[in-house]
């Protein structure tokens, strides 16, 4: 899970750019599984090819990485503290 967590991450960090530079962040079996589960789209350009993140991925990414807002807090504190709802893994 936390392998998973950090390409998330990286992916959040780098929605766009070449895929020789994310194989050296992340490595190449990783990149081919993301382009294999639809997480990134790749195309061909004269230095290379590059990536960018899908729709989804971003949506997925922000929701784990992305600012909170204050709504979020009062959100979470209203449900842990008030209706006492606790999910668990």
């Amino acid at each position: 899970m936390n392998a998973q967590t950090d390409i998330l991450e990286v992916l959040y960090k780098y929605p766009c750019g070449y895929v020789k530079k994310l194989e050296e962040m992340i490595g190449e079996e990783d990149v081919r599984e993301l382009e294999a589960i639809g997480y990134i789209e790749n195309a061909p350009s004269e230095k290379g090819y590059t990536y960018k993140t899908t729709k989804w991925v971003k949506q997925m990414t922000s929701a784990f990485f992305g600012k909170r807002s204050l709504r979020d807090y009062i959100s979470d504190f209203y449900y842990t503290y008030i209706k006492r709802v606790s999910f668990s893994i």
